[in-house]
């Protein structure tokens, strides 16, 4: 598919004429759109256009996680598709590269005749080396298990991690875990297909059932984060020189609080420590950006 032509804000174009700087970091970016699907259904909830959003030029590669607000969105019969949900940003940040959900938009059914799109959003761009503070290393805490761990970044993130001993991540589970009714409308407020919730649904049960009757194993690592402003990006374990320890996946429940399992390839040293990813206002670029004639399938 080519890539859709991309009108830049005045703003942007300003920028353009300054020398370049990190701040300008998005004015080399391109959003391209990816796959559509137009799905029908006799289900409000579940009806509506989605759009994958991706982002192409010098400097994307830099950008690590985006929020996608969509401004106005209309097809070439002039309906209006912005859906009432999608005024709202969402709130969490939607991680690029490798993940199974990519960033996308939800809109509204147009015309079965409509033969194309207009959209104007607005792109919040997560690029961690923008700022070193962006990622945070904390050593030692698996000796620190069930409290929360104390750093000056965390606290004007407003970001809690607590590590987790096997056994109080168990009794947090059982007392949190949600019911399907919970996960299914948790799912449509994020803007998810039918088709998407139920993938969500039967690989988190998938999961559970993997875990029956074994217990935790000694590999795998746990924390609950509180995270009301959506800060925290990522995690991961790393040894003492900083790489990662290989895993084999993580599982998360919970949305601003959230409870994790990590399982590690192998039981992870007493010296390794948690390297967090947390998105700072130095790391943040918000841009304007328009998709023009995006073809209906």
């Amino acid at each position: 598919m080519r890539p859709y032509s991309v009108g830049a804000s005045p703003a942007l174009c300003l920028f353009l004429l300054l020398p370049f700087t990190p701040a300008a970091l998005a004015s080399e970016i391109r959003v391209v759109p990816g796959a559509i699907e137009d799905t029908r259904s006799n289900s409000p909830e579940y009806a509506g256009l989605s759009l994958e959003i991706k982002l192409e030029g010098a400097g994307s590669e830099d950008v690590e996680a985006v929020r996608i607000q969509v401004k106005s969105a209309k097809d070439n019969l002039g309906s209006s598709l912005f859906r009432a949900a999608s005024k709202q940003k969402r709130g969490s940040f939607d991680k690029l590269g490798g993940s199974p959900f990519p960033p996308k938009i939800v809109l509204a059914n147009p015309p079965r005749d409509a033969s194309s799109l207009n959209i104007s959003l607005e792109l919040e761009m997560f690029v961690p080396k923008r700022d070193p503070a962006a990622r945070l290393r904390l050593d030692g805490f698996l000796s620190r298990l069930d409290k929360p761990l104390a750093h000056s970044t965390l606290k004007s993130a407003k970001v809690e991690v607590i590590p987790l001993s096997q056994k109080e991540y168990l009794d947090r589970e059982a007392k949190n875990r949600p019911t399907r009714e919970q996960l299914m409308a948790r799912a449509k407020e994020d803007g998810l297909s039918e088709k998407e919730v139920e993938l969500a649904l039967g690989l988190m049960e998938a999961f559970s059932k993997m875990g029956e009757g074994e217990g935790p194993a000694e590999n795998d690592v746990y924390l609950e984060t509180k995270d009301p402003d959506y800060r925290l990006i990522d995690w991961k374990v790393i040894d003492k020189d900083g790489n990662e320890l290989p895993s084999g996946g993580s599982q998360s429940t919970g949305a601003d609080k959230k409870l994790w399992k990590l399982s590690l390839r192998e039981k992870p040293p007493a010296d390794a420590a948690l390297l967090l990813t947390i998105r700072t206002s130095k790391a943040t670029v918000s841009e304007s950006f328009e998709l023009k004639e995006v073809a209906l399938p």
